[in-house]
């Protein structure tokens, strides 16, 4: 049996690498994109320092020909790189080309022993079963590998690996990127939220504003989330912005302005100056960005002063 890291992330790879028991590493664009603008070979490379074991790099192409010009160019990198590709059609169809080539491959996106069949017929290194994801629909996850494990041995010609993926969290505030863009890889699907529990005299609220049209889109939206200590002051706090920037925008330097403090009418005029100074709003026919950075001001001090309020009585 073999250990495997599923991330992109150095500091987590090296410390693992550290304790001699690290096989490899398997990462996605997602992973990379978490880890924000580190370059993808140069990310690649460094982890091919780290571990001495197969490293998986994932194409994004959609089609054979993109997925065999991308994992040709991914396999030069280093002799440790194993170049990931999905299960379907197309994918079967790179991984046969690229066996020719001697390049070889991790065949994720597998939910049932078919397609594990077909991705090691096809000549695939390794096959990524996505046990986690059919635990959480209540498939028997661990029993597919059972199943994968015993095809496998049934045919001597077969040697592809297979390689037991499971699910992974990842912050809210990590997954949208952009106007219609997210951190999800292709094939990934958000599952689940998980909201842990709320501390005593804890509260939220959220405000938005919207334009006196027929559209229900906001100008500017506020959620304030926070904590009271024993003293009734603020310990802890979250602050997110919406309509202000490319994507919604989770602000800790503009939390800071009410964290160890009463939240008076000091906190709040601070509060407001921070969320001003971190919106990065367009012009559009909701309002200017001038309009839509003062009205996040006043947003910021009216959800706080209610998730305040709120807080004490909890």
């Amino acid at each position: 049996m073999k250990i495997f890291l599923d991330t992109a992330n150095l500091r987590e790879i090296e410390e693992a690498a550290s304790w001699g028991i690290l096989s490899g590493v398997t990462t996605n664009p997602s992973l990379l994109a978490r880890e924000q603008g580190v370059d993808f070979e140069e990310t690649i490379l460094e982890i091919t320092r780290l571990v001495d074991g197969p490293i998986s790099a994932e194409t994004i192409s959609e089609d054979a020909d993109g997925m065999v010009q991308e994992g040709k160019t991914y396999a030069a990198w280093h002799p440790n790189v194993i170049v990931k590709v999905p299960s379907p059609i197309e994918g079967l169809k790179a991984v046969s080309r690229l066996k020719q080539d001697d390049i070889r491959t991790n065949v994720t996106l597998c939910f049932n022993a078919n397609q594990a069949l077909l991705a090691a017929r096809a000549g695939a290194f390794v096959v990524s079963p996505f046990v986690g994801r059919l635990d959480d629909i209540s498939e028997p996850g661990v029993e597919l590998i059972h199943d994968i494990v015993q095809l496998y041995t049934m045919d001597p010609e077969i040697a592809t690996q297979v390689l037991n993926v499971v699910f992974y969290e990842l912050p809210v505030e990590e997954i949208g990127t952009g106007p219609g863009e997210t951190s999800l890889a292709k094939g990934e699907i958000v599952v689940s939220f998980l909201l842990p529990a709320r501390p005593p005299h804890s509260s939220d609220a959220y405000l938005r504003f919207i334009p006196r049209t027929e559209m229900d889109i906001a100008v500017v939206g506020v959620g304030i989330s926070l904590t009271l200590d024993e003293s009734g002051n603020c310990g802890a706090a979250r602050v997110s912005l919406g309509a202000v920037a490319e994507r919604v925008l989770l602000v800790p330097e503009v939390a800071q302005a009410l964290i160890g403090t009463p939240v008076d009418a000091a906190a709040l005029a601070r509060l407001g100056e921070a969320a001003s100074a971190a919106c990065r709003p367009i012009d559009d026919k909701r309002g200017t960005k001038e309009y839509r950075i003062k009205v996040a001001a006043v947003l910021a001090r009216r959800a706080a002063q209610s998730a305040l309020e709120r807080a004490r009585r909890n």
